[in-house]
């Protein structure tokens, strides 16, 4: 039994009658409730999918306090976060009131799907990205679907590169295998500052029925209709903050 004592404490065997949070190989979410769920944070070299009911009900704003803390390991060592493909342009004003350094957001829109999901391999596995975050199959992409392959291509990418990749995808997925370690399905309630939050699947435990999470800080849009923004772009702030509109 001792010599299985390791493996226990990493998470890559469990105990099923022995659930307990783990303290290495994951990050604190920054949100109490999320991480009793996620036994202690979200999982580094993994990837995770947040499977919503709808887009900008909540999904960013779930993740913006990992997110700063990522910001601020990549600006001190000069790497980066990324969204790939968004379907709408995120809300930097919400990103820098959390606390990120929207200097350190690599923002790729590839116009083939195929491409986006390659970008997402490179960069996680690059060891240059703290975090990826991809839309592959939103509004921008309404005919592609991720196959079991191409996610376990990921996890093994994030694997390699030790990096964060949240897979934000529509709930229609659920019923359908993953190799995701982590899958949540992300739900609006009534109450703006909460999110239903069900856990599909976790590491080192069993699924979780939802539970209510509070969204940290004040209402604040995920993302922004681009016709809104587009006079600060003629303006090019937007290009100066370092977040690429191409």
């Amino acid at each position: 039994m001792a010599l299985l004592q390791p493996l226990f404490h990493s998470g890559k065997i469990w105990r099923g009658k022995a659930v307990q949070p783990r303290t290495h190989g994951v990050m604190s979410s920054g949100i109490e409730a999320m991480d009793q769920l996620l036994l202690g944070g979200w999982p580094r070299g993994h990837v995770s999918e947040l499977l919503h009911q709808g887009q900008g009900i909540g999904e960013l704003r779930l993740l913006l306090p990992i997110l700063a803390r990522l910001s601020e390991q990549a600006t001190a060592n000069a790497q980066w976060l990324v969204f790939v493909a968004p379907p709408f342009i995120p809300y930097a004003p919400a990103l820098q009131s959390a606390g990120i350094d929207i200097s350190r957001i690599l923002w790729l829109q590839p116009e083939q799907p195929k491409q986006g999901l390659w970008a997402t391999e490179q960069c996680l596995k690059s060891g240059s990205c703290v975090g990826v975050l991809s839309w592959l199959e939103s509004s921008i992409y309404p005919k592609f679907k991720l196959k079991g392959p191409d996610i376990r291509r990921l996890q093994l990418a994030a694997d390699q590169g030790q990096s964060f990749s949240w897979l934000i995808r529509p709930e229609r997925y659920r019923t359908e295998a993953s190799p995701a370690t982590c899958r949540l399905v992300l739900s609006a309630t009534s109450a703006q500052q909460m999110l239903s939050v069900e856990c599909l699947k976790r590491r080192g435990a069993w699924p979780l029925s939802a539970v209510r999470i509070t969204l940290p800080g004040e209402p604040l849009h995920d993302y922004v209709d681009e016709t809104e923004i587009a006079p600060q772009l003629v303006r090019g702030p937007w290009q100066q903050s370092g977040l690429c509109l191409e």
